[in-house]
């Protein structure tokens, strides 16, 4: 998974790069490493912030004082090698808030990767991460009415 991550930054880069180079040449797909170098729960470990991405679509029947409080939601996560989840940050009320979690994979498919967190009080929640690098990850907001958009963290260490 990291892999994919990884060959597609790296696509990305030097694609133009090798193309500026070149005049009327093709330039040859790279062949995709098969090896894996880190682990899903080795790639979450550490400290990531997040921030709301909202959905301009999804929000439309929302006032703007709500998109407004959603936009200025943050949430801080560390991924403890040993299993705990410290979740901190301030909802959309203004509010600091602070919790710890159990968390593990359940499962990986290309650039995403599903983990269970169980809070202390028993509540298990599934959560879909979207990899978007090694760095960065997207981690989608749904509800019934509507797709309000993603929180998008980033690595902090």
């Amino acid at each position: 998974m990291p892999c994919i991550s990884r060959m597609v930054l790296a696509l990305l880069v030097a694609a133009p790069l090798a193309l500026a180079g070149c005049g009327s040449g093709t330039a040859e797909k790279p062949v995709a490493r098969t090896e894996k170098t880190v682990t899903p729960e080795q790639l979450l470990q550490g400290q990531w912030q997040g921030q709301m991405v909202l959905d301009e679509e999804g929000v439309k029947q929302l006032s703007l004082d709500k998109v407004a409080k959603l936009r200025a939601t943050t949430m801080g996560m560390e991924f403890q090698s040993d299993g705990r989840l410290i979740i901190a940050g301030v909802q959309h009320d203004g509010q600091p808030y602070e919790s710890e979690a159990a968390w593990e994979v359940v499962e990986v498919k290309d650039d995403q990767i599903t983990i269970k967190t169980v809070e202390a009080s028993g509540k298990a929640t599934d959560a879909v991460l979207m990899f978007e690098s090694d760095d960065a990850f997207l981690m989608p907001l749904k509800t019934e009415v509507a797709n309000l958009g993603a929180m998008r963290f980033e690595r902090l260490k």
